[in-house]
Parts: C-alpha cells; structure tokens; sequence
C-alpha cells in the first residue's frame, strides 16, 4: 500500500492518537512513523502502549485506531478536532504510575496511564532521567518481589491490569498482572510462577477471554494449579474492579474462587505436548514396586461404613417413586444421630440437605413422619426451593460454615441446571468441582438423579451421559421391578448385590432385607425340601422336578448336605448315584420353610411367593412418600 507524503505525520500534522510524528526527538515519547487511511477514517499509530487490544496490522509496525465512534483501543476519538490539524500541544497527562520491581525489589521500569486513556512505560537512565522505552530491560510480572514472598499455599491472581491487581493488593490478596494487558503475556513470565495455585480474572470481552486462555496454557506446566475464574454480572468489558465496585467482596470472591473448575489439557492446543493436564506435580514420580509394596496400607474411611467414603461422591438413580427420597432422608437423619443405617455404621456429623424441587410443607411433613422432632438436637441443615445464582460458590460456603460429614444434593439437575444432560464434555465439566468440593472438604456429597426407563444395572442404568456414573465413587440403584431393591457399584469396597429395601409402615424407616441370591438360594431350597417329602431321589431327578438353573440346585443340594438337612446313600459311581433323603422328619422341615419366611418375604403379605413380588412395600400409603 502506498503512503502518500500528506497521509504521514509531522510536527503540524501530528498523529491524532498519541501527538506524535516521525522526525520528533528519540526518547521524548514524540516519535510516531504512522499515518492517516487515506479516507481519513483511521489513524496507524506505531506507539503500542496506546493499542490497548488492537491488534498490529499486517504490516508489522501500526495499530489502526477508528477515529469516529468507538474504537477497540478503549478511546473514543471523536469528538476532537480534525486529525490533520492536531499538533503536539495536547499531549496527554499522566494520571497514575506503575512501579515494575524484581526479584531484590528494585525499580525496573515503569508503566504509566494517561488522561485520556492510554498506557506508554518508560524506566531510569544512568543520569537518572526518564527515558521512554524499555530497551534492554528483561519484562517482569507486575508486584513481583510480593508474589515471590507469598506463601506458597497462597493463590496469586492474575489481573488484566494494574489497577485490578492493586484493588486486590489492598484486600489482602496476592496480584499480578503484565505489561501491556491483553495479548501481552510471555510465555518466561509462567517461571515467576512455578509450583504456585493461580487464579486467572479474564475481562468480560473476547480479547480478555483470549488472554485468559493464552496465560492458562502458559502456566499448565509450572503451576501447581490454574484456575480460571469467570466472575458472574459483569458488564461488557468489566473486569473485577468493576465487580467489587457492585458490591462484590472478599468472601464471595473466596467462594467463587473454590468453586472455580480447575484448568486441564482442554486449553492446550491439539498435540501442544508441552503443556500437558494440570497436575499438582510438574513431573512423574516413580516408585519402586518393592518400596509400594512396603507403604502402610491406606485405610478407607467411611461416612456409611462399607458404601459412602469420606471425601467422595455418590450418584443415587431410580425411576420416579421408587424410593430415592425416602431413602436419603433416612440417610439424613442416621448419619446426623450417629444411628445405624441400612445395617451399618455411620460416622455422626453435620448434614446438609438441599431439597430443590419440593414445597417446604410436604418436606417438614416428611421429616416429621419419619420421627424428626422439634426437640431433635441432631446437626441436620434443610434448605428447601429452588438453587441460588451461583450454586458451586453458595454450597461451598455452606460447607466452610457448618463442616458437614455428609451433603445431599435432591436432584441433582435442579443444582446443575444443565442444558445437555447427554454431553459428556458438558456433563463431566460440571461434575468436576463437585468432585473437588468432596476431596477438599472431606465431606460426602451425594447426588440424586433419574435412571432410564428401558435399562437397570451397573452405569446403564443412568439417565444421560456416562460422565455421571463415571464421575462419582458409589453408584447406588433403587429398582422395583421385583418388588423395591437396593444395589450399589463402587470404586472402593464391595459392591452390595441387589437386596430387598423394606419400608417400616409404623416408621417410614427403611431397612434392608434379604439379597436376590439369598432369596433364590431360598426358594430352591424350599424346592427340594418338597421334591424329598415325596421320597428318596438322586440328583438328576431333583433338578429335573425343581427346574430353573440345574446349577444353583445341585450348589444348594450339596451345601443341604453339608450342613446335614439332608443325607445320602450309594456310592455315588457310575450305575450307582447318589441317593437322598431329609434328614428331619417332615413337620420340621415345614416348620424351617416357615421361619425362612419370615427372613426373606416381608411379613403382612402371604402371597409374594405366588406373585413374584418378594421385595413388594408393606403398605401402599408408604407410596406418598417414595419419591
């Protein structure tokens, strides 16, 4: 593109942006080799430190600023007098100084904000003169000697300006900031760094967004942790000055930053190896297997002995009144009382129960029927409505003031409020800082959600992406297809097979009965017994006459043996099977069939045997309350 003589800017056409033109004195802060467009609509300026986030122009050395309406500098140019006529006379005036100082706190250079709005830096020559270019001076991140005094359990914030750095500087928190603003990071910064928790406050723009992201990649090498911290109700192009000014303030800011998902390998670019996902350790560790071998083994600790582990998560799913509410709210009330539940420990400590889609009514109604009264001491939190603004932030503010062994979240969907529940990305995305919640406070958080109406069993049976079962430490399934069961797949202890869940009617409360094995290896029990009251068989003909799996007959035939129900004779060779017989008389083993009962079908109901229904609700006004 060629320049015409006219379009360049001199001492009695100077450049509109920064009143500079070419043949100014070096070192004054006069110099500008730019020019006018030819329609006159904008001015290229070669002083960066007025860019704000314009970008350079192809051509290597200017900033094109629009002079009429608003202009990605940050300036509106207009109105003004006409570029062509402007001369140095109104230079801007400095309105505030930055002070960059290293490592031994000595003056580097400095930055400094005009009025109106622009930026230049300039540092100390021998004479002690300002001289207004940093040549020669390595760059620094802004407040250094305090980022590398703080703690290093003390998270640094990362601003998009000085200013915003020294807002927080003043409440207390470690900040920095670069040079420049947006677009202006450099990747020897991130050394400053190393091994420190860093939480990035992006300005509400596109650019300030992109500079967040460019610092995160810089940082997922060195740092011990990056977050990115998108601070909510800020208006277009706010930053957190703007949002403390709306009264924001040091406790929400605290919230939010925990609830913040930490960074991974999602901001790294595609094959970028290296910035590989955040981690609390810049590097691998090896061991020895001989040296693992010989480390105490970690006990398990647990909220519901065997089920629930400290500091983890669990996904509760059933189909709608099947039991999940029931269910937690008897859960609730043990773990707050130290009382047994489902037949196990607990571990006795503050509950916090959020209750997002029911009216406060018929949960106070609920609670009461399942025996919590005014005078119950127990340690149990009830919020009930639907979730705040920012859930993450409130829950962990909620779990910093009454430290609760136990959270539970009913649904989990009123919480996440997610758009595409069937979103991997979207789903595990959301699912993190739950999960880091959980790890961080020690509490156990579990989460109640919908299963799928066409499958049962292990993750299948989640509604939705798989990113929920895969998210979480207990997957607990409630079904009722059989009659009400419970059925858990974990990642630390041992599974629970599916197992009758029995609903006290003079309670509400809910108890476990037999499992399904039990209960199969007890009807084909009661099989045999009636195949041998007809007289002495041997083992082909009793699992011809009880059928079904021939294999669980002859496990459970001999096992009758063993224990000595039942006796046998012959050899047991070729032309010569096994023969057997009970080894009680008749009105006894009908008197054992009678006792089993009672163990493993609910008592009220004679007919479960007859219908299937061996793990059927003992009173259909329990129903109201199964949700």
């Amino acid at each position: 593109m060629a320049i015409s003589a006219n379009q360049r800017f001199t001492r009695g056409n100077a450049c509109p942006i920064c009143a500079g033109f070419e043949s100014a004195r070096r070192g004054q802060q006069t110099r500008c080799h730019g020019f006018l467009s030819s329609d006159g609509e904008y001015a290229h300026c070669t002083r960066e430190e007025y860019a704000g986030t314009l970008r350079q122009e192809t051509n290597g050395q200017t900033f094109a600023h629009r002079l009429v309406g608003d202009c990605r500098c940050g300036v509106r140019h207009d109105p003004s007098p006409p570029p062509t006529v402007t001369t140095g006379a109104h230079k801007p005036r400095i309105s505030a100084t930055y002070d960059y100082r290293d490592a031994d706190d000595t003056l580097a250079y400095q930055v400094i904000r005009k009025n109106p709005k622009g930026f230049s830096q300039r540092q100390l020559d021998v004479n002690g003169e300002w001289v207004y270019n940093v040549q020669g001076v390595t760059p620094i991140l802004y407040r250094l000697p305090q980022v590398l005094a703080a703690d290093h359990a003390t998270p640094v914030y990362i601003t998009e300006g000085e200013k915003d750095a020294d807002r927080l500087a003043a409440m207390g928190y470690i900040a920095t900031t670069n040079a420049g603003g947006a677009n202006k990071w450099r990747e020897e910064y991130a050394e400053s760094l190393r091994g420190r928790h860093v939480v990035i406050l992006p300005d509400n723009d596109d650019p300030g967004r992109e500079h967040g992201e460019k610092v995160a990649r810089s940082l997922l090498a060195v740092a011990a942790s990056v977050r990115v911290l998108t601070l909510p109700n800020l208006p277009a192009k706010g930053d957190v000055s703007d949002w403390l000014a709306a009264d924001g303030d040091a406790a929400e800011l605290d919230a939010l930053t925990k609830a913040a998902p930490l960074v991974d390998a999602r901001f790294a670019p595609k094959g970028d190896n290296e910035h590989p996902a955040n981690t609390s350790s810049t590097s691998f560790t090896l061991t020895r297997l001989a040296d693992l071998l010989r480390e105490p083994v970690e006990e398990a600790e647990w909220v519901v002995k065997g089920i629930l582990p400290t500091a983890g998560t669990s996904l509760i799913v059933a189909k709608p009144k099947v039991g999940k509410t029931t269910l937690v709210r008897n859960l609730a009330l043990d773990v707050s009382r130290g009382n047994r539940f489902l037949n196990r420990e607990t571990k006795q400590g503050s509950v916090i129960y959020l209750a997002l889609e029911e009216k406060r009514g018929k949960v106070q109604e609920h609670f009461g029927s399942l025996g919590a009264t005014i005078a119950d001491q127990a340690p149990l939190f009830v919020h009930v409505g639907s979730a705040p603004q920012n859930p993450m932030a409130q829950l962990r503010t909620l779990i910093d003031r009454h430290h609760p062994v136990l959270v539970i979240i009913d649904p989990l969907q009123r919480f996440m409020r997610l758009k595409d529940g069937n979103s991997y990305t979207e789903v595990t995305t959301a699912m993190e800082p739950i999960n880091d919640l959980a790890r961080e406070s020690g509490a156990h958080i579990v989460l109640i959600h919908h299963a799928n109406k066409n499958s049962y069993g292990g993750g299948d049976s989640v509604l939705g992406s798989t990113g929920f079962f895969a998210g979480v430490d207990t997957l607990i399934t409630l079904r009722d297809d059989r009659g009400r069961s419970i059925e858990t797949t974990q990642r630390y202890g041992d599974d629970l097979s599916e197992t009758a869940l029995l609903f006290d009617v003079a309670t509400g409360r809910v108890t476990l009965g037999a499992s399904s094995e039990e209960g199969q290896q007890h009807e084909v029990a009661g099989a045999i017994r009636a195949v041998l009251r007809k007289g002495t068989q041997d083992e082909t003909a009793i699992r011809k006459a009880v059928g079904g799996d021939q294999r669980l007959t002859s496990k459970e035939l001999r096992v009758m043996f063993e224990s000595g129900e039942v006796t046998r004779s012959e050899t047991g060779k070729k032309g010569h099977p096994y023969l057997y017989s009970l080894a009680m008389p008749d009105d006894k083993a009908t008197q054992q069939d009678s006792m089993l009962d009672g163990r493993f079908f609910p008592k009220g109901n004679t007919d479960h045997r007859a219908s299937g229904d061996v793990f059927a609700d003992t009173n259909e006004e329990m129903a109201t309350w199964v949700g």
